[in-house]
């Protein structure tokens, strides 16, 4: 059960090869198994006032895995199931459940779920053509409550700022 969870100010560490940024604060590995889906349908199973933040997810996807097959479906049956709830965390928070059977993707608000799409997006692989996600728990919430990155300039500019918006600012 994600209720069952270390204190607050803890840290959990990830595992080598999967380096999230920002980092979630608990992520809790499966000593096993994986959530796989073939990309040619994203199937996920949203309310009509948070489809468009799962869709989201789709981008994500496509930018982080060059997956420009990948099409999006909402479906009661889908495996990829999105709400809002309150889960007693700051705005922006998040939980993500993944198991071998469906992800479940939680946000404390509307602007949990994009959180929880970037930790997504980066999460998963292309492993033979399928998007493979590890089982695991993850819960995360923002520690301050205003977040700012300081730009500057050079001659590497545009490849820097290109990278920080495809990997920092945006899934």
């Amino acid at each position: 059960s994600m209720a069952a969870s270390p204190l607050a100010g803890s840290f959990q560490s990830q595992p080598r090869g999967l380096p999230l940024i920002p980092r979630p604060k608990l992520f809790t590995p499966a000593p096993e198994g994986v959530y796989a889906i073939d990309p040619e349908s994203l199937a996920v199973d949203a309310s009509t006032d948070v489809e468009l933040i799962a869709r989201e997810l789709l981008a994500g996807l496509r930018r982080y895995h060059q997956l420009p097959q990948m099409k999006f479906r909402n479906a009661r049956d889908a495996k990829i199931i999105y709400r809002v709830q309150n889960l007693s965390l700051p705005s922006e928070g998040y939980e993500i459940k993944v198991s071998p059977g469906y992800v479940t993707v939680v946000g404390q608000d509307a602007a949990g779920l994009r959180m929880a799409n970037q930790t997504l997006a980066q999460l998963a692989e292309n492993r033979g053509g399928k998007l493979v996600w590890p089982v695991c728990a993850i819960r995360d919430w923002p520690s301050v409550g205003w977040r700012g990155v300081h730009l500057f300039g050079g001659l590497e500019i545009r490849a820097f700022h290109g990278a920080m918006a495809d990997r920092i600012l945006a899934p």
